[in-house]
């Protein structure tokens, strides 16, 4: 299997990293069973203690390292409905990266490619349900 490099800092976006890493991974024809392996040695920080955290089961599985770091880095649909939903412009920022960050933000939260019609507009509905609720 060819070697990629790819090294992850503690300033990268993980979900970023990941995407890059599993697009690497597809095109470089690895096998997904061997995912998990070479992506160890390119975590850092709380990416790696989550990784050490799981079992050795677990470590093997892709899938399971990707759930355990978001989980631990508290990267979930509920976070990006959140930066969706508080979204502000920084100054200098062009519309066209605005919008693809807002876009970014809604596909993470919604998944439209994973869930149904019904399942999306249900997450839309209790969101705005709890945000009338706070409002006081």
């Amino acid at each position: 299997m060819p070697k990629i490099r790819l090294q992850k800092t503690p300033e990268d976006d993980p979900e970023a990293f990941l995407t890059t890493f599993e697009r690497m991974a597809t095109v470089s024809g690895w096998p997904a069973g061997c995912w998990a392996a070479q992506l160890a040695p390119c975590l850092t920080g709380e990416a790696q203690a989550a990784y050490q955290a799981l079992s050795n089961v677990a470590a093997e599985d892709y899938s399971q390292v990707k759930t355990a770091t978001f989980r631990r880095l508290n990267i979930t649909p509920e976070t990006h409905c959140r930066r969706f939903r508080s979204y502000k412009r920084l100054e200098g920022t062009r519309p066209r990266i605005m919008a693809q960050q807002l876009w970014d933000h809604l596909t993470r939260w919604l998944r439209p490619t994973e869930r149904t019609t019904q399942q999306i507009m249900e997450s839309v509905v209790v969101d705005q349900f709890l945000e009338v609720l706070d409002q006081k």
